[in-house]
């Protein structure tokens, strides 16, 4: 004869057990919330396969919350594999800012050689201007002059 079925469901605890649940349930949602920027970091790691990344999601709470002296060898191989995807990622990250600061640096080199070109630009015009203004005086002068002998 097999055994029978249980005549009411599962609950969840009552009284000081639910408490003590709850309580629990509270701790692991605030060590998630303090892992969530490694979280982060994991998802935006380039190279890594999803099945990897997702396996390193899966695993680093585990490892991260038992003391360092308290972690089985795989935890701390698996702490090891963590700390080189962070480094991978700061090393990323670090090489992106310094290509950002090249940039930067040759677009102000750029904006500085627009900067002489427009000054260079502004003298050449004020002194096509001022030659303007001569020959206009010189021929007002000479009009003058020819006036003066017709008459």
């Amino acid at each position: 004869m097999g055994k029978r079925a249980a005549s009411t469901p599962a609950s969840p605890p009552k009284g000081k057990v639910a408490r003590k649940f709850q309580d629990a349930i509270e701790v692991e949602d605030c060590f998630l919330d303090q892992c969530a920027p490694l979280f982060e970091l994991i998802s935006q790691t380039s190279g890594l396969s999803a099945a990897c990344r997702d396996m390193l999601l899966a695993m680093s709470p585990h490892c991260l919350r038992s003391a360092k002296d308290h972690r089985h060898a795989y935890q701390t191989t698996m702490v090891e594999v963590l700390c080189k995807v962070v480094a991978g990622v700061e090393l990323e990250h670090t090489t992106a800012l310094q290509a950002a600061g090249a940039e930067v640096t040759e677009v102000d080199s750029q904006k500085e050689a627009a900067a002489s070109a427009v000054v260079a630009s502004q003298e050449a015009a004020d002194s096509a201007v001022q030659e303007r203004d001569l020959k206009d005086a010189a021929c007002k002068s000479a009009t003058q002059a020819a006036t003066e002998d017709h008459a």
